[in-house]
């Protein structure tokens, strides 16, 4: 296969050669639930700053955003697990630039 339709691997998640998951910001809700293991850490990221959008301002407290995101891909409870995973995404979220804490709350950088 040529390298460039060969898929990238980033983290754990297998993307198609026309996704840059440096700059992607899409985000595939689910149909059914899914563990929380099969959602990808970039895609978790990108429906909290999704819903940090939406917020404005304000921002959004962690517990609240990480419940918010977990609906979205299916996930009715958050446990040790989810939480532990969908944290990950606000840390990824943090370290790249696109979200501050402030006062107890995330915020998009704009």
């Amino acid at each position: 296969m040529p390298a460039e339709r060969r898929p990238l691997l980033r983290d754990d998640t297998l993307y198609p050669a026309s996704i840059d998951p440096s700059t992607w910001a899409g985000f595939r809700v689910a149909g059914d639930a899914r563990a929380a293991s099969e959602v990808p850490v970039l895609e978790v990221a990108n429906v909290m700053a999704w819903e940090l959008e939406r917020a404005g301002v304000v921002g959004v407290e962690l517990d609240l955003l990480v419940r918010s995101a977990a609906k979205w891909f299916g996930l009715k409870s958050v446990g040790k697990t989810v939480r532990r995973r969908f944290e990950k995404g606000v840390r990824l979220l943090v370290a790249v630039g696109r979200a501050t804490e402030v006062d107890g709350r995330l915020v998009l950088v704009s």
